[in-house]
């Protein structure tokens, strides 16, 4: 990739700069710090990514007690010669030589295009972001894979100058860009902050937005002195680079040398980008996505993981290759969803998740009835003794305002059932017993769960066009529970020990989100229906 125009590359000097083979960045974002640490830990410190800690003592932080702690992050520049790249004992082709720049560029092997149509989204793709990082084989160097953020949307920084005084529209019409470039860069630093510094191992691209340049004329400004609400003329322009690296450079926090900014620009009243370099030739594995609601990104997972695995070549059990579950007692619904959950804010993105689903199968395949959404346990890490404590008072609320917001009060809604994680092996197993009476089967309960485990089957991105169908799909479609763990620690001992018989794993570089982990599972079992519909949840009240 050919850099955009010329004159960014120099702007973002000021925040990061090459040292050899290398280009520094200097956070201060204390997640985006913890995160990519261990992120560097677990997989990128192989390709030559680094973070050294600093510690800065000023004059404030002294006087109320506290330190500020930063880190620079040391991401690699790709090293290309003979139009190969060299990446952990592998060798990967690469289509052109490097361009010296202050941000490492070379020819990208899969680019992600995001349309973003509102700027309330842009910071929703993060994740989206994260998990084309993490599902990505672990042998390619993370940054031959490229992500363009279109931003088709107009920001608007006087949206109120009908209410301000007349010296306030005087100053902010003055400044229009530098407000709206000033946003830009907030948005900027959210979109890397939501994908947890991942954004910044990519080659990350951001086709800026336009802004509305508002101007006044005398005819309109007498009209507003006699109290007339006559609009001020507005003019879509294009933000320039050069605006939001002035304001990048007045925020630390949202100024990162690695993302490289593109202008838009018009011709022939079309909104195009004035760099050619960010279009694919046909070689090149492109998906193009489009985030028009917050949902969005969550329902671009399974698009995200079955296109990775279309332009990849997994390693595959021979062994199991092909196999069918010799015992399968399937039947087209779907198995309990089991899941455990540590933060609220988790809770609400599972129920949106399932809720979405439920929509889809009512909208689009006219499937009516019992929902997914009566077959959601979720287990908190509470204790029998703590039902009432504030962790079970938080889940409950969270259900409560998420019936009442997104079902509303005149529809029915099945709560989830909530049980503690002391307990929750023989609550489970009584369950079972009971949903197995329901189907009247006396096959031995299947226990699935997704999870990183020796033993696990791979569930690869190809369940749409497989056939027969793999393994680890087989598994979950036979299965009575599929049993998503934390987070952080995974599924617990006591219930994977003595309940788990059988265990599924998302190929990735490092564990994902468990709601984008549930989004492929979702997908998965969709798919896989026999007679192509949607698996049909089956009530057992």
């Amino acid at each position: 990739m050919t850099p955009t125009g010329g004159h960014q590359q120099h702007a973002h000097q000021h925040d990061g700069d090459g040292e050899g083979d290398f280009v520094t960045t200097t956070l201060t974002n204390p997640g985006i710090i913890d995160r990519l640490e261990q992120d560097i830990t677990d997989y990128l410190s192989i390709f030559g990514f680094s973070l050294r800690r600093q510690v800065e003592l000023d004059e404030s932080s002294c006087r109320i007690g506290h330190v500020r702690c930063n880190a620079v992050l040391v991401i690699p520049r790709l090293l290309i010669g003979d139009n190969c790249v060299a990446t952990n004992n592998d060798t990967i082709t690469a289509s052109s030589t490097a361009v010296s720049s202050s941000i490492p560029v070379a020819e990208p092997i899969a680019t992600l295009h995001l349309h973003i149509n509102d700027a309330s989204l842009l910071a929703t793709v993060g994740p989206l972001l994260r998990t084309f990082l993490r599902l990505s084989p672990s042998h390619i160097h993370p940054l031959l894979l490229r992500a363009v953020i279109h931003c088709q949307f107009t920001l608007d920084a006087l949206e109120k100058i009908n209410k301000m005084s007349a010296e306030q529209k005087v100053d902010q019409l003055n400044r229009q860009e530098e407000l709206s470039a000033r946003r830009m860069a907030h948005h900027v630093h959210m979109l890397v902050r939501n994908s947890m510094g991942s954004a910044l191992c990519l080659q990350l691209v951001v086709v800026l937005p336009w802004y509305w340049r508002r101007q006044s004329t005398q005819e309109e400004d007498n009209a507003t002195i006699r109290g007339v609400n006559s609009p001020y003329i507005r003019t879509n322009v294009p933000i320039s680079v050069n605006s939001v690296m002035s304001a990048m450079k007045e925020n630390p926090d949202a100024c990162y040398p690695t993302v490289q900014l593109v202008e838009q620009c018009k011709q022939n009243g079309t909104d195009t980008t004035d760099d050619h370099s960010i279009h694919d030739e046909c070689s090149t594995a492109t998906l193009y996505l489009h985030v028009r609601t917050r949902m969005c990104t969550v329902r671009h997972q399974p698009l995200l993981f079955r296109w990775i695995s279309s332009w990849t070549t997994p390693t595959i059990n021979h062994q199991c290759q092909g196999a069918m579950h010799p015992e399968s007692h399937r039947v087209d619904r779907f198995p309990l969803i089991v899941t455990c959950i540590e933060k609220v804010g988790n809770l609400h993105r599972i129920l949106m998740l399932v809720h979405d689903h439920d929509e889809k199968d009512r909208n689009t395949r006219g499937i009516s009835g019992s929902s997914l959404s009566t077959e959601l346990v979720i287990i908190m890490p509470t204790t029998a003794k703590d039902l009432n404590d504030k962790t079970r008072r938080n889940f409950d609320d969270a259900i409560d305002n998420f019936h009442q917001v997104v079902i509303g009060e005149e529809q029915g809604y099945q709560r989830p059932t909530l049980i503690c994680e002391e307990g929750a092996a023989d609550m489970l197993h009584k369950m079972v017993v009971q949903r197995q009476a329901f189907l009247s089967t006396e096959a031995p309960p299947r226990i699935v769960g997704i999870d990183l485990h020796p033993d696990a089957l791979t569930l690869n991105g190809d369940y749409a066009t497989s056939t027969p169908i793999s393994p680890a799909l087989q598994s979950m479609r036979d299965a009575d529970v599929i049993l998503f763990g934390y987070e952080s620690t995974g599924i617990p001992s006591n219930i994977a020990d003595e309940l788990v018989n059988s265990w599924v794993q998302i190929p990735s570089r490092s564990s994902i989100n468990v709601v984008a982990a549930m989004s492929i599972v979702f997908d998965a079992l969709s798919w896989s229906a026999s007679d192509g519909k949607a698996l049909r949840p089956t009530t057992t009240n």
